[in-house]
């Protein structure tokens, strides 16, 4: 049998491809790239509503718990107790509720502490017959006297894969909505349907990544930082080092108070120095974990930094920074 020359089949082969890959019309390629933002669009608002769904449910789920009224209990109490600062020269007339910890030497605040890291007890008898939160208006009762102009949120988490992060965030929309203040946020790991429901929600989003480095705003400003890296507290710290901003954050996250009990000195002066060194000054108000997820607003605070406490200070506190006090780098 005759042997067909090589090159005439390859000819024959190219040109049948090339036929075959051919588009049938001149916008075919234009067609795909349409096709396929359509599809990307459709997955990323069917991601958006199922999100929307889910913080539905977590969001009627904690208000139907106790956790809510407790913990708005808890934010008013912060506040009174920072204005009661402002005349009160004893810290035991100014608020009865402060709980020194029977005087046990272990808890004792340093000989230098004026306020001495005062943490302060929540009235159990006032919340014995709380009974489950009916609505919005009942919560409100009293929300304007807060002195609250702004929330920030810091470290909140991929919203729609984590219960975690969804329940931190119904707390975070009912605070905002209860305050009737603008809320602002960021992580450097919101996905876009995240963002995109935060949006929705009426939430702002930071463009870019701070590391905690903002100032309060004059009116006062509740940062929602809860279970962030404890550089990103002493950012916020740093930022704010002075008397009159630093009596203007009202900051809910992580006890400075467990922090300095369960880290030895050197490593919290590493990780956070300017935790480190406000701890003497700062009132801390622990929130009640009555949740019945216990993993969600554990180890929580509100600390408050009563200003004319903070006045008296010697200017050498506010004009030393601490050993390792340039801004700490944050993980993420």
């Amino acid at each position: 049998m005759e042997e067909i020359p090589f090159k005439v089949v390859t000819r024959k082969r190219r040109a049948r491809n090339a036929t075959a890959c051919e588009p049938r019309n001149k916008n075919h390629g234009i067609a795909d790239d349409e096709e396929s933002h359509v599809h990307t669009t459709v997955e990323h608002e069917v991601a958006v509503d199922v999100l929307s769904k889910k913080v539905l449910q977590e969001r009627v789920d904690l208000l139907c718990s106790d956790f809510v009224a407790r913990y708005m209990h808890d934010l008013h109490l912060a506040l009174r107790t920072s204005r009661s600062y402002l005349s009160e020269p004893s810290i035991d007339s100014c608020c009865p509720l402060l709980d020194h910890n029977n005087g046990s030497e272990e808890d004792c605040p340093p000989a230098n502490s004026e306020l001495g890291s005062c943490r302060i007890r929540a009235d159990e008898s006032r919340h014995e017959d709380t009974s489950k939160v009916a609505s919005m208006e009942a919560l409100s009762v009293g929300v304007d006297e807060l002195g609250i102009t702004e929330i920030v949120c810091y470290g909140l988490g991929h919203v729609s894969s984590c219960p975690i992060a969804r329940l931190q965030l119904c707390l975070l929309s009912i605070m905002r909505e209860l305050l009737q203040v603008k809320c602002i946020a960021f992580d450097p790991i919101f996905t876009a349907s995240e963002k995109a429901y935060l949006t929705q929600q009426g939430i702002s989003l930071i463009e870019k990544n701070e590391e905690g480095r903002r100032r309060a705003c004059n009116g006062g400003t509740l940062f929602f930082m809860p279970h962030c890296d404890k550089p990103l507290y002493s950012n916020l710290l740093c930022a704010n080092w002075e008397p009159e901003h630093l009596s203007r954050v009202i900051l809910v996250g992580n006890s400075f108070r467990n922090m300095a009990e369960n880290l030895p000195c050197r490593k919290l002066q590493e990780l956070a120095p300017f935790v480190l060194k406000v701890l003497p000054h700062v009132v801390e108000i622990p929130v009640k974990n009555n949740h019945r997820f216990n993993d969600v607003f554990n180890d929580l605070s509100i600390h408050i930094f009563p200003g004319e406490r903070l006045k008296r200070l010697p200017c050498v506190f506010w004009d030393s920074v601490p050993d390792n006090g340039s801004f700490g780098k944050v993980n993420g």
